[in-house]
């Protein structure tokens, strides 16, 4: 009878218990590109309350970390990037887990400033310097003359 009770509880009772301490999870990742910007949204397992994402670039460098609150097992965030390139985004539960993966290619952010002219206005500037020295040239000219 022992050798039966102990067979019904390995059998019905442990795997039963370890299906219920299963932790959450990420359970889908996506991510899109607008602009310079990386828009990241999934969805976990029952029990998530938050999640942390990481953005790596190509040399799989960790460049940004955002945690996002998971609200009805789904969670979204943004991370905005300065360059052109491959990067990657990995989410995982905040209390530990599998990382989810997804890769992005970022080609359309402004990643090039525009260089200022230097001789914006250097004309105007050499025509008004030009008009003064000849204005206190005239006036030093007539006072001297009137004086």
């Amino acid at each position: 009878m022992r050798k039966i009770m102990f067979l019904l509880v390995a059998l019905f009772i442990v795997p039963t218990c370890i299906f219920a301490a299963t932790s959450p999870e990420v359970i889908k990742l996506d991510a899109t590109v607008s602009g310079k910007d990386i828009k990241y949204n999934g969805e976990t397992t029952d029990g998530a309350y938050a999640v942390m994402c990481k953005l790596f670039n190509s040399k799989d460098e960790e460049l940004d970390m955002l945690s996002s609150p998971v609200d009805d097992n789904k969670f979204d965030g943004t991370f905005t990037v300065t360059e052109n390139g491959d990067y990657r985004v990995a989410c995982a539960i905040y209390e530990g887990g599998e990382f989810k993966n997804v890769n992005v290619t970022v080609s359309d952010a402004e990643t090039k400033a525009e260089n200022p002219k230097t001789a914006d206005n250097v004309l105007s500037y050499i025509i008004i310097l030009t008009g003064c020295i000849t204005l206190l040239g005239a006036s030093y000219l007539v006072r001297k003359r009137l004086s």
